[in-house]
Protein backbone atom coordinates (compact mmCIF):
# COMPACT_ATOMS: atom_id res chain seq x y z
CA UNK A 1 0.00 0.00 0.00
CA UNK A 2 1.52 3.38 -0.95
CA UNK A 3 0.07 6.64 0.70
CA UNK A 4 1.49 10.34 1.02
CA UNK A 5 1.03 11.55 4.40
CA UNK A 6 1.96 14.66 5.39
CA UNK A 7 4.49 14.78 2.65
CA UNK A 8 5.45 11.63 3.34
CA UNK A 9 5.46 8.76 0.88
CA UNK A 10 5.54 5.26 2.76
CA UNK A 11 6.07 2.01 1.39
CA UNK A 12 4.45 -0.43 3.62
CA UNK A 13 2.94 -3.98 3.97
CA UNK A 14 0.27 -4.28 6.46
CA UNK A 15 -0.82 -7.25 8.07
CA UNK A 16 -5.09 -5.98 7.93
CA UNK A 17 -8.21 -7.78 8.96
CA UNK A 18 -10.88 -4.89 8.31
CA UNK A 19 -14.27 -5.54 9.29
CA UNK A 20 -16.41 -3.07 7.88
CA UNK A 21 -20.35 -3.75 8.19
CA UNK A 22 -22.20 -3.90 5.21
CA UNK A 23 -18.79 -4.82 2.90
CA UNK A 24 -20.12 -7.34 1.26
CA UNK A 25 -19.37 -11.22 1.65
CA UNK A 26 -19.68 -12.91 4.92
CA UNK A 27 -20.75 -10.38 7.90
CA UNK A 28 -18.38 -10.42 10.71
CA UNK A 29 -18.89 -9.84 14.29
CA UNK A 30 -16.89 -7.09 15.53
CA UNK A 31 -15.44 -7.23 19.61
CA UNK A 32 -17.76 -4.45 20.71
CA UNK A 33 -20.56 -2.53 18.67
CA UNK A 34 -18.17 0.68 18.27
CA UNK A 35 -15.09 -0.98 16.46
CA UNK A 36 -15.44 -0.63 12.97
CA UNK A 37 -11.99 -2.32 12.09
CA UNK A 38 -9.31 -4.28 13.86
CA UNK A 39 -5.55 -4.96 12.87
CA UNK A 40 -2.50 -6.58 14.42
CA UNK A 41 -3.41 -5.84 17.80
CA UNK A 42 -5.21 -2.27 17.50
CA UNK A 43 -8.60 -1.54 16.45
CA UNK A 44 -10.53 1.57 15.14
CA UNK A 45 -13.97 2.61 16.74
CA UNK A 46 -16.64 5.03 15.50
CA UNK A 47 -14.78 7.46 17.52
CA UNK A 48 -11.92 7.51 16.59
CA UNK A 49 -13.36 7.55 13.01
CA UNK A 50 -14.87 10.78 13.62
CA UNK A 51 -11.92 12.52 15.50
CA UNK A 52 -9.67 11.30 12.35
CA UNK A 53 -12.02 12.77 10.06
CA UNK A 54 -12.82 16.05 12.52
CA UNK A 55 -9.00 16.67 12.71
CA UNK A 56 -8.25 15.93 8.84
CA UNK A 57 -10.95 18.72 7.80
CA UNK A 58 -10.75 20.89 10.59
CA UNK A 59 -10.97 24.67 9.09
CA UNK A 60 -11.25 23.79 5.61
CA UNK A 61 -14.64 24.65 3.49
CA UNK A 62 -16.15 24.08 0.07
CA UNK A 63 -18.68 25.69 -2.13
CA UNK A 64 -21.76 24.51 -1.67
CA UNK A 65 -24.54 26.30 -3.80
CA UNK A 66 -24.14 30.00 -3.16
CA UNK A 67 -22.08 29.60 0.41
CA UNK A 68 -19.11 27.42 1.92
CA UNK A 69 -19.77 24.97 3.70
CA UNK A 70 -17.80 22.73 5.95
CA UNK A 71 -16.21 20.14 4.31
CA UNK A 72 -16.26 17.45 6.92
CA UNK A 73 -20.47 17.40 6.02
CA UNK A 74 -20.20 17.59 2.16
CA UNK A 75 -18.27 14.37 2.23
CA UNK A 76 -20.00 11.62 0.39
CA UNK A 77 -21.11 9.05 3.39
CA UNK A 78 -19.70 6.29 0.97
CA UNK A 79 -18.25 3.11 1.96
CA UNK A 80 -14.70 4.00 -0.01
CA UNK A 81 -14.58 7.14 2.29
CA UNK A 82 -14.60 5.41 5.22
CA UNK A 83 -12.01 2.67 4.04
CA UNK A 84 -9.40 5.18 2.85
CA UNK A 85 -9.67 7.19 6.10
CA UNK A 86 -9.39 3.77 8.18
CA UNK A 87 -6.46 3.00 5.89
CA UNK A 88 -4.93 6.34 6.67
CA UNK A 89 -5.06 5.79 10.87
CA UNK A 90 -4.09 2.00 10.87
CA UNK A 91 -0.71 3.48 8.08
CA UNK A 92 -0.55 6.04 10.87
CA UNK A 93 -0.13 3.88 13.81
CA UNK A 94 2.07 1.68 12.26
CA UNK A 95 4.71 4.17 11.57
CA UNK A 96 3.64 5.74 14.60
CA UNK A 97 4.78 2.08 16.06
CA UNK A 98 8.11 1.63 14.00
CA UNK A 99 9.14 5.51 15.90
CA UNK A 100 8.78 3.75 19.10
CA UNK A 101 9.95 0.80 18.66
CA UNK A 102 13.78 2.52 16.95
CA UNK A 103 13.55 5.09 20.03
CA UNK A 104 13.62 8.21 17.38
CA UNK A 105 13.06 10.95 19.48
CA UNK A 106 15.18 9.79 21.81
CA UNK A 107 18.26 10.47 19.97
CA UNK A 108 20.46 13.51 20.75
CA UNK A 109 20.07 15.75 17.39
CA UNK A 110 16.05 15.10 17.27
CA UNK A 111 15.48 16.47 21.03
CA UNK A 112 17.70 19.61 19.72
CA UNK A 113 15.33 19.83 16.75
CA UNK A 114 12.45 19.55 18.56
CA UNK A 115 14.01 22.41 21.13
CA UNK A 116 14.74 24.50 18.28
CA UNK A 117 11.10 24.00 16.84
CA UNK A 118 9.84 25.07 20.45
CA UNK A 119 11.55 28.00 20.25
CA UNK A 120 10.77 28.96 16.68
CA UNK A 121 7.06 28.67 17.78
CA UNK A 122 7.26 30.61 20.68
CA UNK A 123 8.84 33.54 18.91
CA UNK A 124 6.17 33.49 16.29
CA UNK A 125 3.30 33.45 18.66
CA UNK A 126 5.65 36.48 20.20
CA UNK A 127 5.56 38.13 17.13
CA UNK A 128 2.20 37.88 16.50
CA UNK A 129 0.58 39.02 19.56
CA UNK A 130 3.09 42.46 19.04
CA UNK A 131 0.51 43.39 16.96
CA UNK A 132 -2.49 41.84 18.15
CA UNK A 133 -2.05 43.44 21.01
CA UNK A 134 -1.22 46.73 19.74
CA UNK A 135 2.20 46.80 21.41
CA UNK A 136 4.06 48.66 18.69
CA UNK A 137 2.77 52.09 19.11
CA UNK A 138 1.32 54.04 16.36
CA UNK A 139 -1.46 56.72 16.44
CA UNK A 140 -4.03 58.16 14.92
CA UNK A 141 -1.80 60.76 13.97
CA UNK A 142 0.74 58.85 12.52
CA UNK A 143 -2.36 57.14 10.41
CA UNK A 144 -3.96 60.28 9.30
CA UNK A 145 0.20 61.78 7.96
CA UNK A 146 0.50 58.28 6.26
CA UNK A 147 -2.66 58.91 4.73
CA UNK A 148 -2.27 62.05 3.28
CA UNK A 149 1.30 61.62 2.45
CA UNK A 150 0.02 58.71 0.44
CA UNK A 151 -2.98 59.31 -1.31
CA UNK A 152 -2.11 58.46 -4.60
CA UNK A 153 -1.76 54.83 -2.92
CA UNK A 154 -5.33 54.49 -1.83
CA UNK A 155 -6.22 56.38 -4.90
CA UNK A 156 -10.59 57.68 -3.61
CA UNK A 157 -10.91 55.18 -0.84
CA UNK A 158 -11.66 57.22 2.38
CA UNK A 159 -9.45 56.96 5.19
CA UNK A 160 -12.21 54.45 7.66
CA UNK A 161 -11.58 51.78 4.24
CA UNK A 162 -7.52 51.47 4.72
CA UNK A 163 -6.75 52.73 8.19
CA UNK A 164 -6.34 48.88 9.39
CA UNK A 165 -3.97 48.48 6.45
CA UNK A 166 -1.79 51.65 6.95
CA UNK A 167 -1.93 50.70 10.86
CA UNK A 168 -0.21 47.55 9.95
CA UNK A 169 2.11 49.27 7.46
CA UNK A 170 3.41 51.48 10.57
CA UNK A 171 3.49 48.80 13.33
CA UNK A 172 5.89 46.78 10.42
CA UNK A 173 7.88 49.95 10.20
CA UNK A 174 8.29 50.33 13.44
CA UNK A 175 8.75 46.97 15.03
CA UNK A 176 12.88 46.55 14.54
CA UNK A 177 12.97 50.22 16.66
CA UNK A 178 10.17 48.02 18.96
CA UNK A 179 12.12 45.10 19.75
CA UNK A 180 15.28 46.59 19.61
CA UNK A 181 13.79 48.41 22.87
CA UNK A 182 12.45 45.37 24.12
CA UNK A 183 15.25 43.70 23.94
CA UNK A 184 17.52 46.46 25.64
CA UNK A 185 15.15 46.29 28.36
CA UNK A 186 15.83 42.91 28.84
CA UNK A 187 19.39 43.16 29.03
CA UNK A 188 19.97 45.65 30.85
CA UNK A 189 17.62 43.38 33.59
CA UNK A 190 19.57 40.68 33.31
CA UNK A 191 22.74 38.95 34.51
CA UNK A 192 25.62 38.01 31.90
CA UNK A 193 28.91 37.21 31.83
CA UNK A 194 31.14 36.56 28.86
CA UNK A 195 34.25 34.96 27.73
CA UNK A 196 34.29 35.70 23.70
CA UNK A 197 38.12 35.28 23.68
CA UNK A 198 37.89 31.62 23.54
CA UNK A 199 35.83 32.15 20.49
CA UNK A 200 39.35 33.54 18.84
CA UNK A 201 41.47 31.37 16.47
CA UNK A 202 45.14 32.41 15.58
CA UNK A 203 46.19 32.99 11.90
CA UNK A 204 48.84 30.79 10.54
CA UNK A 205 51.79 32.44 9.87
CA UNK A 206 52.91 32.64 6.44
CA UNK A 207 55.81 29.91 7.06
CA UNK A 208 52.72 27.58 7.72
CA UNK A 209 50.92 28.18 4.90
CA UNK A 210 53.88 27.31 2.74
CA UNK A 211 55.14 24.57 4.23
CA UNK A 212 51.68 22.91 3.58
CA UNK A 213 51.84 24.13 -0.03
CA UNK A 214 55.24 22.21 -0.07
CA UNK A 215 53.61 19.50 1.56
CA UNK A 216 50.33 18.39 -0.05
CA UNK A 217 51.63 19.86 -3.66
CA UNK A 218 49.93 17.31 -5.52
CA UNK A 219 46.81 18.06 -4.30
CA UNK A 220 47.50 21.34 -6.56
CA UNK A 221 48.18 20.01 -9.66
CA UNK A 222 46.30 20.98 -12.31
CA UNK A 223 45.64 17.94 -14.56
CA UNK A 224 46.36 17.58 -18.50
CA UNK A 225 43.92 19.60 -20.50
CA UNK A 226 42.65 19.59 -24.05
CA UNK A 227 40.63 22.35 -25.41
CA UNK A 228 38.26 21.18 -28.35
CA UNK A 229 36.14 22.00 -30.22
CA UNK A 230 32.91 19.61 -31.36
CA UNK A 231 30.42 19.43 -33.92
CA UNK A 232 27.75 17.00 -32.62
CA UNK A 233 26.13 15.86 -36.13
CA UNK A 234 22.49 16.48 -36.61
CA UNK A 235 20.58 13.23 -36.35
CA UNK A 236 16.98 14.23 -38.32
CA UNK A 237 17.11 11.82 -40.60
CA UNK A 238 18.74 8.22 -39.04
CA UNK A 239 21.73 8.25 -40.78
CA UNK A 240 24.25 10.11 -38.44
CA UNK A 241 26.88 7.82 -39.69
CA UNK A 242 26.40 8.70 -42.76
CA UNK A 243 26.34 12.39 -42.88
CA UNK A 244 29.32 12.10 -40.25
CA UNK A 245 31.47 10.34 -42.63
CA UNK A 246 30.30 13.07 -45.41
CA UNK A 247 31.25 15.74 -42.53
CA UNK A 248 34.39 13.86 -42.32
CA UNK A 249 34.89 13.89 -46.19
CA UNK A 250 34.43 17.28 -46.86
CA UNK A 251 37.17 18.23 -43.91
CA UNK A 252 39.69 16.35 -45.49
CA UNK A 253 38.95 17.80 -49.23
CA UNK A 254 39.86 21.27 -47.64
CA UNK A 255 36.81 22.52 -46.60
CA UNK A 256 36.90 24.85 -42.85
CA UNK A 257 35.39 23.52 -39.76
CA UNK A 258 32.90 26.31 -39.45
CA UNK A 259 31.49 25.66 -42.77
CA UNK A 260 30.86 21.84 -42.00
CA UNK A 261 29.37 22.93 -38.60
CA UNK A 262 27.07 25.06 -40.39
CA UNK A 263 26.27 22.66 -42.86
CA UNK A 264 26.00 19.60 -40.10
CA UNK A 265 26.24 20.44 -36.56
CA UNK A 266 22.57 20.20 -34.89
CA UNK A 267 22.93 23.45 -33.50
CA UNK A 268 25.25 24.79 -37.25
CA UNK A 269 27.73 25.87 -34.83
CA UNK A 270 30.92 24.76 -32.90
CA UNK A 271 30.80 24.14 -29.22
CA UNK A 272 33.92 24.87 -27.62
CA UNK A 273 34.89 22.84 -24.46
CA UNK A 274 37.81 22.14 -21.97
CA UNK A 275 38.28 18.26 -21.82
CA UNK A 276 39.56 16.43 -18.58
CA UNK A 277 41.30 12.55 -18.80
CA UNK A 278 37.84 10.87 -17.84
CA UNK A 279 34.87 13.45 -18.76
CA UNK A 280 33.88 10.95 -21.65
CA UNK A 281 34.05 7.58 -23.05
CA UNK A 282 37.21 5.76 -23.89
CA UNK A 283 36.97 6.42 -27.79
CA UNK A 284 36.44 9.92 -27.23
CA UNK A 285 39.76 9.98 -24.98
CA UNK A 286 41.50 8.39 -27.52
CA UNK A 287 40.31 10.55 -30.14
CA UNK A 288 41.58 13.69 -28.51
CA UNK A 289 44.43 12.58 -27.25
CA UNK A 290 46.00 11.21 -30.24
CA UNK A 291 45.50 15.07 -32.13
CA UNK A 292 47.95 18.11 -32.23
CA UNK A 293 46.91 21.13 -32.31
CA UNK A 294 44.55 22.03 -35.32
CA UNK A 295 43.93 18.25 -36.08
CA UNK A 296 40.34 17.32 -36.29
CA UNK A 297 39.50 13.66 -35.39
CA UNK A 298 37.02 10.77 -37.74
CA UNK A 299 33.60 10.27 -36.53
CA UNK A 300 33.17 9.35 -32.94
CA UNK A 301 30.38 7.35 -32.32
CA UNK A 302 29.38 7.76 -28.23
CA UNK A 303 26.19 7.03 -26.88
CA UNK A 304 24.63 6.19 -30.21
CA UNK A 305 25.87 9.91 -31.76
CA UNK A 306 28.67 10.82 -33.93
CA UNK A 307 31.09 13.97 -33.34
CA UNK A 308 34.34 15.42 -35.09
CA UNK A 309 36.60 17.41 -32.91
CA UNK A 310 39.00 19.72 -33.97
CA UNK A 311 42.01 20.40 -30.97
CA UNK A 312 42.28 23.87 -30.40
CA UNK A 313 45.20 23.95 -27.68
CA UNK A 314 47.07 21.11 -25.29
CA UNK A 315 47.77 22.64 -22.16
CA UNK A 316 50.16 20.58 -20.05
CA UNK A 317 49.84 19.21 -16.49
CA UNK A 318 51.38 21.82 -14.14
CA UNK A 319 51.26 22.84 -10.39
CA UNK A 320 48.91 25.70 -9.75
CA UNK A 321 51.32 28.82 -8.27
CA UNK A 322 51.58 29.30 -4.49
CA UNK A 323 50.29 32.87 -4.73
CA UNK A 324 46.63 31.30 -6.11
CA UNK A 325 45.96 28.88 -3.78
CA UNK A 326 47.35 30.36 -0.47
CA UNK A 327 44.10 31.67 0.72
CA UNK A 328 42.49 28.89 -0.39
CA UNK A 329 45.33 26.45 2.34
CA UNK A 330 44.92 29.33 4.70
CA UNK A 331 41.18 28.92 4.88
CA UNK A 332 42.07 24.94 5.49
CA UNK A 333 44.39 25.44 8.01
CA UNK A 334 42.54 28.03 9.83
CA UNK A 335 39.49 25.26 9.69
CA UNK A 336 41.50 22.42 11.24
CA UNK A 337 43.01 24.41 13.95
CA UNK A 338 39.12 25.95 15.09
CA UNK A 339 38.00 22.03 15.09
CA UNK A 340 40.73 21.29 17.12
CA UNK A 341 40.43 24.37 19.71
CA UNK A 342 36.86 24.05 20.09
CA UNK A 343 37.26 20.74 20.72
CA UNK A 344 39.86 21.00 23.02
CA UNK A 345 37.64 23.99 24.88
CA UNK A 346 34.01 22.84 24.00
CA UNK A 347 32.73 22.14 28.23
CA UNK A 348 34.48 25.75 28.54
CA UNK A 349 31.86 28.69 29.50
CA UNK A 350 31.00 31.05 26.60
CA UNK A 351 28.79 32.87 28.66
CA UNK A 352 25.95 32.87 31.35
CA UNK A 353 22.44 34.27 31.31
CA UNK A 354 21.45 34.25 35.38
CA UNK A 355 23.15 31.86 35.94
CA UNK A 356 22.65 28.48 33.69
CA UNK A 357 26.14 27.91 31.79
CA UNK A 358 26.25 27.92 27.34
CA UNK A 359 29.74 26.28 26.62
CA UNK A 360 31.47 26.39 23.38
CA UNK A 361 30.05 23.34 22.66
CA UNK A 362 26.41 24.79 22.31
CA UNK A 363 27.61 28.06 20.15
CA UNK A 364 29.59 25.25 17.85
CA UNK A 365 26.35 23.09 17.43
CA UNK A 366 24.30 26.29 16.69
CA UNK A 367 27.09 27.82 14.21
CA UNK A 368 27.15 24.07 12.39
CA UNK A 369 22.89 23.97 11.77
CA UNK A 370 23.31 27.49 10.18
CA UNK A 371 23.37 27.33 6.31
CA UNK A 372 26.42 27.17 4.49
CA UNK A 373 26.10 31.16 3.31
CA UNK A 374 25.57 32.01 7.12
CA UNK A 375 28.35 30.11 8.17
CA UNK A 376 30.54 32.51 5.97
CA UNK A 377 29.28 35.21 7.51
CA UNK A 378 30.36 34.45 10.80
CA UNK A 379 34.00 33.39 10.15
CA UNK A 380 36.12 36.02 11.86
CA UNK A 381 36.47 36.39 15.34
CA UNK A 382 34.19 39.88 15.66
CA UNK A 383 31.18 38.55 13.51
CA UNK A 384 31.28 35.52 15.93
CA UNK A 385 30.61 37.78 18.88
CA UNK A 386 27.95 39.50 16.99
CA UNK A 387 26.68 36.15 16.64
CA UNK A 388 26.84 35.06 20.52
CA UNK A 389 25.09 38.16 21.28
CA UNK A 390 22.18 37.71 18.86
CA UNK A 391 21.96 34.07 20.44
CA UNK A 392 21.80 35.69 23.90
CA UNK A 393 19.03 37.88 22.38
CA UNK A 394 17.01 35.46 21.13
CA UNK A 395 17.59 33.66 24.61
CA UNK A 396 16.24 36.62 26.50
CA UNK A 397 13.19 36.40 24.11
CA UNK A 398 12.25 33.38 24.89
CA UNK A 399 12.80 33.11 28.25
CA UNK A 400 10.72 36.35 28.65
CA UNK A 401 7.83 34.73 26.43
CA UNK A 402 8.04 31.00 26.86
CA UNK A 403 5.89 30.36 29.35
CA UNK A 404 3.13 32.75 29.46
CA UNK A 405 3.20 31.60 25.67
CA UNK A 406 2.89 27.67 26.39
CA UNK A 407 -0.93 27.50 26.02
CA UNK A 408 -3.01 24.54 24.19
CA UNK A 409 -3.09 25.70 20.83
CA UNK A 410 0.72 25.77 20.78
CA UNK A 411 1.44 22.37 22.49
CA UNK A 412 -1.00 20.94 19.53
CA UNK A 413 1.18 22.56 17.07
CA UNK A 414 4.39 21.44 18.63
CA UNK A 415 2.99 18.10 18.72
CA UNK A 416 2.07 17.57 15.06
CA UNK A 417 4.99 19.26 13.69
CA UNK A 418 7.27 16.86 16.27
CA UNK A 419 5.09 13.84 14.37
CA UNK A 420 6.13 15.07 11.64
CA UNK A 421 9.63 15.23 11.86
CA UNK A 422 10.06 11.74 12.95
CA UNK A 423 7.93 10.59 9.93
CA UNK A 424 10.24 12.08 7.89
CA UNK A 425 13.33 10.70 9.93
CA UNK A 426 11.82 7.15 9.85
CA UNK A 427 11.03 7.89 5.97
CA UNK A 428 14.55 8.78 5.28
CA UNK A 429 16.24 5.49 7.20
CA UNK A 430 14.12 3.21 5.86
CA UNK A 431 13.60 3.90 2.06
CA UNK A 432 15.47 6.55 1.07
CA UNK A 433 18.97 4.75 2.47
CA UNK A 434 18.36 1.61 0.97
CA UNK A 435 17.85 3.58 -2.20
CA UNK A 436 21.14 3.18 -3.98
CA UNK A 437 21.62 5.15 -7.26
CA UNK A 438 25.71 3.81 -8.94
CA UNK A 439 28.09 6.39 -11.01
CA UNK A 440 27.18 4.63 -13.79
CA UNK A 441 23.37 5.13 -13.42
CA UNK A 442 23.79 9.39 -12.99
CA UNK A 443 25.95 9.11 -16.08
CA UNK A 444 23.38 7.64 -18.13
CA UNK A 445 20.77 9.70 -16.99
CA UNK A 446 22.97 12.63 -18.27
CA UNK A 447 23.98 11.73 -21.41
CA UNK A 448 20.46 10.52 -22.28
CA UNK A 449 19.36 13.58 -21.24
CA UNK A 450 21.68 16.52 -21.93
CA UNK A 451 19.46 18.93 -23.59
CA UNK A 452 18.27 19.42 -19.62
CA UNK A 453 21.31 20.24 -18.38
CA UNK A 454 22.08 22.70 -21.53
CA UNK A 455 22.83 26.50 -20.51
CA UNK A 456 21.04 29.16 -21.97
CA UNK A 457 22.84 31.91 -23.63
CA UNK A 458 24.19 34.32 -21.16
CA UNK A 459 25.14 38.17 -21.57
CA UNK A 460 27.47 40.29 -19.03
CA UNK A 461 26.43 44.03 -18.64
CA UNK A 462 27.21 46.81 -17.02
CA UNK A 463 24.47 49.57 -15.93
CA UNK A 464 25.16 52.97 -15.12
CA UNK A 465 21.85 54.28 -12.94
CA UNK A 466 21.29 58.10 -12.38
CA UNK A 467 18.74 58.60 -10.32
CA UNK A 468 15.72 60.90 -10.58
CA UNK A 469 15.03 63.75 -7.58
CA UNK A 470 12.71 64.85 -5.98
CA UNK A 471 10.77 67.76 -8.04
CA UNK A 472 11.00 68.82 -11.94
CA UNK A 473 14.13 70.78 -11.90
CA UNK A 474 16.35 67.71 -10.21
CA UNK A 475 14.83 65.40 -12.59
CA UNK A 476 15.67 67.65 -15.86
CA UNK A 477 19.28 67.35 -14.09
CA UNK A 478 19.21 64.10 -13.24
CA UNK A 479 18.04 63.40 -17.36
CA UNK A 480 21.03 66.04 -19.10
CA UNK A 481 23.61 64.12 -16.37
Amino acid sequence: MVHNYSGLKWVCVISLTVILFGCGGKKKTPPNPDTVATYDNGEITVNDLENYLEQRTKGLKVPAGDSLAALKDQLPKEKEVYRGLIRELVLDDMVKRKIKEKQLDNRGNIRHAFKHLEDQLTLQQLHTEMHEKDKIPVSETDIQKYYDENRNRFGNKPLYEVREEIKNILESQKEGEYVAGYVQELKNAATITKNYEILRVPEPAGDEVREAYEKDKETYREPERWVIEQIEIADTTAKAQEQAQRARAKLGSGESFEIIAEMFDRDRTIATMEYRSGMRGEAFERAITSLNPGEFSKPIQENGKYFIVRLKEKIPASYLPFETVQGMIRRFLMDEREKKLYEENKNKTLFTLHGRRFTLADFYQEFNELPPAEQEKYRSYDQRVKLVNRMIERLLLLEDSYDRMLNAQKKEEIEHVREDILKQTLHREEVDQKLAVSEEEVKEFYEQNRERFKTQPQVKINIIVVRGGQNEDEDKKAKEK
